[in-house]
């Protein structure tokens, strides 16, 4: 099964310069009522409270993000977190179950115009309390999500050779 996944780091308080990233993430595992609420994937939700707001998100239709979070001590640690979750809705008139799928705490302010890839939408976010999963070693986010930063770059990298290979004879 493959997925796709966006990179959330940029944040209106410091562009690319990640230093003053104000998202904060809160340890807090999810009770047993709240279990049943799940990833699209049928899989339990991190336990982990990500809060803050995100300026240029990419791959916001994504069924995964990679994302970059202020740690305990000041530094930086990467996070995992599902996009969608599903969660069962009982109807009192038939006594049967109802899933329903929603974003996991994510409220997306506006997509934003760019350039490069155009199918993937970037957009501005809010997170409140979106349920995540730590990657990597704790403190160490910039380089563990390094790895996903440059997979996009070789791939832009690829795909404009390949585009202006198309264009010579």
């Amino acid at each position: 099964m493959a997925w796709t996944s966006g990179q959330w780091m940029t944040e209106p308080v410091d562009g690319s310069d990640v230093r003053n990233t104000e998202t904060l993430a809160t340890y807090s595992p999810m009770s047993k009522s709240e279990a049943v609420v799940t990833g699209i994937d049928g899989a339990p939700l991190g336990p982990w409270l990500i809060n803050g707001f995100k300026w240029f998100s990419s791959a916001t239709d994504a069924n995964t993000a990679v994302l970059l979070v202020k740690w305990l001590d000041g530094g930086f640690s990467a996070f995992y977190a599902p996009i969608q979750r599903t969660v069962p809705h009982k109807t009192e008139a038939e006594d049967s179950s109802l899933i329903t799928t929603e974003l996991n705490d994510i409220t997306i302010h506006q997509l934003k115009p760019k350039l490069g890839t155009r199918p993937v939408p970037t957009a501005e976010l809010s997170l409140t309390s979106m349920r995540a999963y730590l990657l990597g070693i704790p403190g160490q986010g910039v380089k563990e999500i390094s790895t996903v930063l440059n997979i996009a770059r070789i791939h832009n990298a690829v795909t404009a050779c390949g585009l202006w290979g198309g264009v010579w004879p």
